[in-house]
């Protein structure tokens, strides 16, 4: 069960949020890594104070609905397991060390699998503040 993915999102146009998914959205964009979802597109449509906002990415299966199909009790299943979890984590420090990003939802609805059953972090993404020494 693999699916293009689209998300959206209906807010009023010159709201912060509005502002701060239009920035993740550009963002989004030129983050390039193996190990987070990558974003085809997005399209904007305006109407009258609302903004509609699409996000479409790769062909993609939620983590959860994919580990149903994952045979129970095998050792494949155990290195199939380890191996996404360390695409997941390698996707993590990616954002945090090299772009200096938070995922703000870090769980297992934050993952999803590609139809080469590659391990992907979406979601949204912000800046991280610097700490005061």
């Amino acid at each position: 069960m693999s699916c293009r993915c689209l998300r959206s999102w209906v807010m009023r146009r010159e709201t912060r949020r509005g502002w701060r998914l239009r920035g993740t959205g550009k963002r989004l964009k030129t983050l390039r890594h193996p190990n987070v979802l990558l974003m085809l597109d997005t399209l904007e449509i305006e109407n009258g104070s609302e903004i509609t906002i699409h996000i479409v990415t790769e062909a993609v299966t939620p983590l959860e609905v994919h580990l149903r199909d994952v045979p129970h009790g095998t050792q494949q299943r155990e290195e199939y397991l380890t191996l996404g979890l360390r695409e997941f984590a390698t996707a993590v420090a990616f954002l945090s060390n090299d772009c200096r990003l938070v995922h703000g939802g870090v769980g297992m609805a934050a993952v999803v699998v590609t139809e080469r059953l590659d391990w992907k972090l979406h979601g949204t993404f912000s800046r991280r503040r610097k700490r005061a020494i």
